[in-house]
Formats: structure tokens, sequence, C-alpha cells
């Protein structure tokens, strides 16, 4: 543990959360505007959709996609940042960066499966992402986000959730009270999100 975490009950670092995004978002470190964007590229990032998203956000940071193959990322050289259940088939996640440094976390919980933590360094202040792919296997879709959440404890050090969440705030949907448990989640945890942005 360093100075800026704290343990869990295995002596685990678990720093707290900050920042909380559906889609994407811009986080002041110091002077610097960093951008991160999340997208579903559903059932595969072939070349034709790196292509499109490359182009339409050729000024991101950092990406952080769901539902891509490990051997989508094959060559562009980031494999060891893909996160699924092991078999080259399979849908998984993945972040990367040409700026910074990306790294899964050594502290994951594999029952928590997409919602992986990744440390970002090489940066004016290093801190610790969340990707979120929701999805079935558990009695509703939501469960290993909050078992994360209440895993975390208090730190000063930056941590962002951002993903597919699978669940908004359209009144009258199957998903909309859930969106209210992970806003009254996030709101405990005093994390900052999109949808108390202009509260």
């Amino acid at each position: 543990m360093d100075e800026n975490g704290t343990k869990s009950k295995k002596g685990i670092k678990r720093p707290t959360s900050y920042m909380f995004d559906i889609t994407s978002s811009k986080i002041a470190l110091k002077e610097t505007v960093m951008k991160i964007i999340s997208w579903n590229c559903k059932n595969g990032f072939d070349k034709t959709k790196q292509d499109v998203i490359f182009s339409k956000f050729a000024n991101v940071d950092i990406f952080v996609i769901q539902e891509c193959r490990i051997k989508d990322v094959e060559e562009l050289g980031y494999v060891e940042s893909w996160h699924g259940d092991g078999k080259d088939s399979d849908l998984g996640i993945i972040v990367f960066s040409k700026e910074y440094k990306v790294a899964k976390a050594d502290y994951f919980d594999r029952e928590n499966r997409y919602v992986v933590p990744y440390n970002i360094s090489d940066a004016k202040k290093p801190f610790v992402l969340y990707a979120v792919w929701t999805k079935s296997g558990y009695e509703n879709y939501h469960v290993p986000v909050h078992k994360t959440l209440e895993s975390l404890s208090s730190s000063t050090e930056k941590v962002i959730f951002i993903g597919d969440f699978n669940t908004g705030s359209m009144q009258g949907s199957a998903n909309a009270h859930w969106y209210e448990k992970l806003k009254k989640g996030f709101k405990e945890k005093d994390i900052y999100n999109c949808a108390n942005a202009q509260e």
C-alpha cells in the first residue's frame, strides 16, 4: 500500500471512486485534458469499425471498447489489455491508448467479470479506470457494478467508471430502477457522474 491507497481485507489496495460516465468523458489532470471514449462495437471490432472510430475520434486519448475479440486487437498490439473468458472467439472488453500506459490491475476480482480495473500511468497523475460491460450471467446485469462499488474504500487516488451499463434514465423502461440505484450508489461514494453534472 502507498500513501494514496488503503488495504482491503486481503491486503490489496483498492482505490476510491471519482467519476462515472456512460459514454465519454474529459478529465482534468492538472494542466492536461484527457479525452476518453467508450463504445460497444457490437459483435466484434473489425478493421472497418476500427477505421471508423479512429477517424471520427482521432484526438481521443483512451479507448474503452466492449464486445471485441482478442483477434480484433492483435494487429493493434494491445492483446495484454484485452479481457474475456479465455477463448479467441469470446467477446470481451479492452482499454488501450497511444499516449498512456494501460495495464489490468492485479486486484481484479474475476467474480465481477466485466467490471475490470486498469491502471493508467505515464500521465501527470496516474489513476484507475474501471471498464464496464454489464451482461448476462447474473440474476441481473448490474450486480458486478454494485459489488465493485461496495468494495471500494476511501483514498486520494482518482478512479473512473466508464462503459456499457445496459441501463438508462428513460421513465417506464425496464432498467429505469437500476439506473436510479446506480445513481444512488455513485452518490454515496461521492462519484461525479453525467446524471448530476448539471446539478
